[in-house]
């Protein structure tokens, strides 16, 4: 696998695996735990506090799936015409990735 082919998988596997794990939280299915979902202070006020802070911050990550998705099948596609370097690739999908949970984070400390 060359390193573009290799970037270009990350954007996939991330967005793929963001979108899988925010299911079972819109869904409800996680409970209060220390281990999976949004563990906030603030997500611990309740059990109802729980699944709210959960769903809210499964769909902001939903939405970010979606767009490393579309980010990597338009790089796909860009790269079958133009040759694409590794480094660039990789970095801005770590980009994403720390702004998404930045985005997550603010978001989920905003539920009342």
């Amino acid at each position: 696998m060359s390193g573009e082919a290799a970037a270009l998988s990350t954007y996939f596997v991330t967005g793929t695996v963001y979108i899988l794990v925010s299911v079972p939280l819109l869904l409800d299915k996680i409970g209060p735990n220390w281990f999976y979902g949004f563990r906030i202070g603030r997500a611990y006020k309740s059990t109802e506090m729980w699944y709210k802070v959960n769903r809210i911050g499964a769909k902001v990550f939903v939405g970010y799936g979606v767009i490393m998705l579309a980010i990597g099948t338009i790089a796909w596609v860009v790269s079958l015409s133009v040759p694409l370097t590794f480094e660039p690739l990789l970095i801005d999908n770590l980009l994403l990735v720390f702004v998404s949970l930045v985005h997550a984070l603010v978001v989920c400390n905003r539920v009342n």
